[in-house]
């Protein structure tokens, strides 16, 4: 929402972001900044409660906080604790000189928060949206025609699958955990996942590589007492030229149902080494 709409000639007017509620989740002042995005590298465990104390401390006039919540992050994003709203840009520019401070045994980082940003995920500028089939229609409305990297999305039901919702238009250069933080903004209805579709896959993982990574990961939660090759088997199959995806088959033991269940939640969204998520 641009806040004046007479501004002098080449003098960039106010601008705020509303999410869900009417909630600011950011704010330009004629250039000047007054929310921070803040990480750290424990980003996803810190205690949120002793971090917003810190800053209201040290700084005061902390109005709002906004934090990353994306299960998939990986990478420098899961250093991105999340943003802070300050109730001026001077105490906003007070904490950036906060930048380096020690909290829970590691440096935080401070930097002007960014409307929309770009990754470094390539993509085919399409993305598949996964939520509850009773939501598509308002998530459709709540998220056509906004600006992601400085694009305009489109917004249409997928035909093949019916709880979910194709968004087109994005920047090739976006990634996952920026479109969600944006989506999650401009609607309150539940998103489940997303996924991007990607170009043609190049540099792919040997099978034996992607499979040895897996029982890796698998193997502490099954019995140490009896051979692996007893508990569990598992079988990557080599993608086709144009899939997105890898595919592998896990056989366990009968009897380990509960070891099993455990194992799978453990590997949901794990990044093997050269994969993307399972």
């Amino acid at each position: 929402k641009c806040l004046h709409h007479r501004s002098q000639p080449g003098i960039t007017p106010p601008v705020a972001l509303f999410g869900a509620g009417a909630e600011i989740k950011h704010l330009e002042l004629e250039h000047r900044y007054s929310t921070l995005d803040v990480s750290h590298s424990k980003g996803n465990s810190l205690d949120d409660k002793k971090l917003l104390m810190l800053f209201e401390n040290l700084v005061s006039r902390v109005c709002g906080f906004h934090k990353f919540t994306d299960s998939g992050r990986d990478g420098e994003y899961n250093e991105k604790w999340g943003r802070i709203a300050f109730l001026t840009p001077d105490a906003a520019q007070k904490a950036v000189e906060l930048n380096g401070v020690e909290f829970c045994g590691s440096s935080l980082n401070m930097a002007p928060a960014r409307a929309y940003a770009g990754g470094d995920h390539r993509t085919k500028s399409l993305a598949v949206v996964r939520c509850e089939k009773n939501d598509i229609d308002l998530i459709i409305s709540d998220c056509s025609d906004i600006l992601i990297g400085g694009r305009l999305l489109h917004c249409e039901i997928n035909s093949k699958c019916m709880n979910s919702v194709i968004i087109r238009g994005l920047d090739r250069e976006i990634s996952k955990p920026e479109i969600l933080e944006i989506l999650r903004m401009a609607t309150d209805k539940k998103i489940l996942d997303l996924f991007l579709v990607r170009g043609t896959a190049v540099d792919d993982p040997p099978c034996g590589v992607c499979e040895s990574e897996l029982l890796k990961e698998i193997s502490p939660f099954l019995p140490s007492h009896t051979p692996l090759s007893n508990c569990c088997h598992v079988k990557v199959f080599p993608p086709e030229p144009m899939d997105n995806f890898m595919r592998a088959w896990i056989t366990f033991d009968g009897r380990l149902h509960l070891e099993a269940a455990q194992a799978l939640h453990h590997i949901e969204g794990k990044v093997l080494a050269r994969c993307l998520p399972w």
